[in-house]
């Protein structure tokens, strides 16, 4: 649903990371159904990023999340993403759905710590119609706001899009309400851009701006 795009810790309004030329490589090995990648903390030490897809016994972690992020955003008086604060049936089949079809992914670290959650797609309608390029569809991408500052949300980008483009996808894809400035600057610092004018996808009248980014140019 619409209400379910990409947010989290990069939802900062004042904060934005530096250019992807200047971030740290990142490397993923895919491994089953979770991905690993090494990171590198500002002090220099290493710490180990987990990616595992979510089971379908695991949506009240996917909702827990949710919820929680719409907390943030209600404390910043931002009005957005508030339907996961008591979401109706439609919204929980988005979720269920989601998870059956085995989209859902969980950020932890090594030492198991929740640090986020994305739903990955290959094919979006309800937002983009149909498409004949292939394309990964970020939604529902949040961080744990403990992490705040720590670049874990660029960094869990950069897998996506290593896992993508290793699959032969050109572009990675994502949404998010274009009032919300401080998201919106964030993902095009990161290389995104603007597709199109934002649009009623004609759910509860959301108005999303969509984005890409190419990831592959072979």
């Amino acid at each position: 649903m619409g209400y379910a795009c990409s947010v989290g810790s990069v939802m900062y309004r004042n904060t934005f990371p530096s250019p992807p030329s200047q971030l740290l490589p990142i490397y993923a090995a895919t491994v089953s159904s979770h991905f690993v990648c090494p990171l590198i903390k500002e002090s220099g030490t290493e710490m180990e990023i987990n990616i595992k897809k979510a089971k379908l016994n695991e949506i009240d972690k996917v909702l827990d999340l949710l919820k929680s992020a719409a907390l943030w955003l209600k404390a910043e008086t931002i009005d957005y993403w508030q339907n996961w604060l008591n979401p109706p049936e439609l919204h929980v089949d988005w979720i269920k759905q989601g998870l059956k079809n085995k989209e859902f992914y969980f950020v932890y670290d090594s030492e198991n710590t929740l640090l986020g959650m994305y739903r990955l797609q290959y094919n979006d309608e309800m937002f983009w119609g149909q498409q004949n390029i292939k394309a990964g569809y970020i939604h529902s991408f949040t961080t744990n706001r403990k992490y705040k500052g720590k670049g874990i949300g660029i960094k869990i980008l950069q897998l996506i899009e290593k896992k993508l483009s290793d699959k032969g996808v050109d572009f990675l894809r994502l949404d998010c309400s274009p009032d919300i400035k401080g998201l919106c600057k964030y993902y095009e610092s990161y290389g995104f851009r603007r597709i199109g004018e934002p649009k009623d996808i004609g759910v509860d009248g959301f108005i999303c701006q969509l984005y890409e980014k190419r990831i592959n140019w072979s």
